[in-house]
């Protein structure tokens, strides 16, 4: 694999299907200028919900990704039973203070890796709503 001549390292190769992505960048990162985040975990408190987001936005900047700083809206929390009540909010609510322009990419964190509430995320997002963002998910023990 080749990474970008400003990192460490601009080369790897990758061993059993995995690599560490540790002092390389990307040649040609991803913009992400509109994203939210929906906290499913009732034990993931809020302040550490924001936390692991901004943690996650540096390690992409840090990669070489064009990634914004803020997301949307706040970090929105939800039950796990609220799914499509979540997704249609935070939708919604995007949607309107972008003017029409849709989220680029939403982060989920789930309180396991239960793979029925994987499920009607990936269903409702993109069946129900056509949401156009890139989904990831984070379980969180």
């Amino acid at each position: 694999m080749k990474y970008h001549d400003t990192g460490r390292d601009s080369k790897i190769l990758p061993q059993c299907g995995q690599w560490n992505m540790a002092n390389k960048k990307v040649i040609n990162g991803s913009k992400v200028r509109y994203w939210a985040c929906i906290n499913f975990s009732r034990n993931v408190q809020q302040r550490t919900a924001n936390a692991f987001c901004q943690q996650l936005v540096q390690a992409c900047q840090t990669l070489g990704m064009e990634f914004s700083q803020e997301p949307v809206i706040p970090v929105y929390s939800a039950r796990p039973d609220m799914v499509k009540k979540a997704l249609k909010y935070v939708h919604s609510t995007s949607l309107n203070k972008l003017d029409g322009k849709e989220l680029e990419f939403l982060i989920a964190i789930l309180p396991d890796n239960n793979g029925s509430l994987y499920g009607m995320i990936l269903r409702y997002s993109s069946t129900l709503y056509v949401l156009h963002f890139q989904l990831r998910l984070f379980h969180c023990l």
